[in-house]
């Protein structure tokens, strides 16, 4: 049986996903892990296609498209995120390894206020 899931009138999706800062400690990644059950490769293009807006919900962080919503609970790690600061982002893929499959992917400059937590 599969269910679909929809937010706030989108598709909605979480994937599982690992928090990865670059080595300056400028710019993040949320790396969407490989999954044998659900391909998420549709992600990059929706995003480079479609993106809509990017919002921070507590600890979350949501990115709508046209038809879809991606939701990635941050948890702890939002604490590491600046606050009232700039900061650059991106939504990568992984591969079975954990590595990023390189690819063009949007990048993402925002600023986290101290509200949003």
């Amino acid at each position: 049986m599969k269910i679909d899931l929809t937010y706030d009138g989108k598709n909605y999706y979480d994937p599982l996903f690992t928090f990865m800062w670059n080595n300056e400690k400028d710019n993040f990644g949320i790396g969407i892990k490989h999954s044998d059950i659900i391909d998420y490769t549709f992600i990059r293009e929706d995003f480079l296609n479609n993106f809509e807006k990017f919002e921070i919900q507590g600890t979350s962080f949501y990115y709508y498209t046209n038809e879809n919503v991606y939701v990635f609970n941050l948890k702890e790690n939002i604490n590491l995120i600046p606050i009232n600061e700039k900061f650059i982002h991106s939504v990568v893929l992984l591969d079975k390894n954990d590595n990023i499959i390189e690819q063009q992917y949007k990048s993402f400059k925002c600023i986290r206020y101290g509200n949003n937590n």
